[in-house]
């Protein structure tokens, strides 16, 4: 607590005009929930930290705990503790008072790590390799939607202009740097801003559809901070994207016509003299693969049907999966190769690592972390081997039906699930399902304009 006094002094000394504090702990959904406080209150974040409802940490995306979960109102929506974590104190650019921000884990009031919180729940998972003397190293990779309003009410995807000229520049445009021109002071705005919080963004991408934008994550060795870069990296885009008059959204499916938006995750482990477990100097002819990796895509196929619904959690997370999609819906692996699930991108001995795709912007990053990493120590600890790797250039039909492709398949599959019950907290899971099932189920209740527009007349 000494500590986290001398972190929290150190900022006001070097932030002295700071009046408020976002704290932030994260949900079930991977949505940032908090609250503001006023200077005076800062300093109980080393102390006595602050009230939280438990109930908070299972909320659904209308923001309320599930009436089947029977949390809130039925048990008397009991608190447990919030400690901010000082060394995330970050100023917020994007607001025009002057605002810090930082992230909090929740405990319980015997000072035990509560177990909703998803960044514990993916300690608690990292600790497994941890006792074997291995550092999982990741980055994460998110791709998302620039949007406007239009002259008929209706969101769109923005598109490039064409210069000197009313027009809008059709077609995807991937990698067009134009259209990173176009976006030059939003880009400049949201570098800074990352520069200012300490998020180690990369290279942007002008990604596979119109408006769609991709920025790159570095690698860190430390997971729970990999998803606190990608958790905070969403929120900063999205508020300086309100600077500028337009809506930043990482919905897995915005667009019908236009691609979908993923959330890729790269990951090596290094052992405690900081090798590359991954990595391989001879054995199989090139690509060569060492039987760690070899391990950990095992695992990894044999968790991946069961973890779909943390990859794919909401009702518009399987739009994505459309056919000739960069959208994986398999268990295949294979080198350079984009219609996997689970790509070896090539690398040299140093990086060698998987790249997990199948996981939607939409996700929760820690979940989706936590499913990756269960997968990949399974598969480590029972030296499973995988079935045959797709090679560069290699021609790949993926089979229909080799895992849920739907919600209600994808939610009954983790609800049979026999190999992450091991990792995920008691009754987590439960939770989790209890809450997307709400969710599914109020969705399947609502008529649509399709419901009107298909049989209002003619039925």
């Amino acid at each position: 607590m000494k500590g986290d006094k001398e972190l929290l002094s150190n900022y006001l000394r070097d932030h002295p005009e700071t009046k408020f504090l976002e704290v932030m702990t994260v949900d079930v959904s991977g949505v940032l929930r908090g609250k503001r406080l006023v200077r005076e209150e800062f300093e109980g974040l080393c102390f006595e930290g602050i009230k939280a409802c438990r109930s908070a940490a299972l909320l659904d995306f209308s923001g309320a705990p599930p009436t089947e979960l029977e949390l809130g109102s039925e048990d008397g929506d009991p608190d447990c503790l919030a400690f901010g974590d000082l060394g995330s104190i970050v100023p917020v650019p994007w607001l025009k008072s002057p605002t810090a921000q930082l992230l909090m884990s929740l405990v319980e009031n015997d000072g035990s790590a509560c177990l909703l919180d998803p960044r514990n729940i993916l300690g608690s998972i990292e600790k497994k390799f941890n006792k074997m003397g291995y550092k999982p190293v990741v980055a994460t990779e998110l791709e998302f939607y620039l949007t406007k309003e239009d002259d008929a009410k209706i969101v769109v995807p923005i598109k490039g202009s064409i210069p000197g000229t009313s027009l809008e520049q059709q077609g995807i445009q991937f990698g067009a740097l134009e259209d990173l021109w176009d976006l030059d002071e939003f880009l400049v705005s949201v570098y800074k801003a990352c520069n200012e919080q300490q998020i180690p963004a990369r290279a942007a991408l002008s990604e596979f559809a119109p408006g769609q934008f991709e920025i790159n994550l570095n690698h860190v060795s430390d997971p729970v901070l990999a998803c606190d870069h990608a958790v905070l990296l969403k929120r900063l885009i999205k508020g300086v994207a309100r600077e500028y008059g337009l809506t930043a959204t990482f919905m897995s499916k915005p667009f019908a016509e236009e691609v979908g938006s993923g959330l890729h995750i790269h990951i090596s482990l290094l052992n405690e003299e900081g090798e590359n477990i991954f990595s391989c100097d001879s054995g199989d002819p090139p690509p060569a693969t060492s039987k760690n990796l070899k391990y950990a895509i095992g695992g990894l196929q044999g968790t991946m049907a069961e973890s779909m619904a943390i990859f794919a959690p909401n009702a518009n997370s399987y739009r994505r999966f459309t056919p000739g999609s960069y959208a994986p819906v398999n268990t295949a692996w294979g080198h350079n190769h984009r219609t996997v699930s689970l790509r070896i991108p090539p690398s040299n001995n140093c990086n060698t690592r998987i790249e997990h795709r199948s996981a939607g912007a939409d996700a929760n990053p820690y979940l989706v972390m936590s499913a990756i990493l269960a997968g990949i120590h399974h598969g480590i600890i029972n030296e499973l081997a995988p079935d045959k790797m797709i090679h560069s250039g290699e021609h790949y039909d993926p089979p229909i039906g080799q895992l849920p492709s739907t919600w209600d398949k994808a939610l009954t599959s983790l609800e049979s699930n026999s190999i992450l019950k091991n990792y995920f907290p008691e009754n987590y899971l439960d939770y989790f399902l209890t809450v997307k099932r709400s969710e599914y189920n109020r969705f399947q209740s609502e008529v649509s304009d399709r419901d009107y527009a298909w049989y209002l007349k003619l039925a």
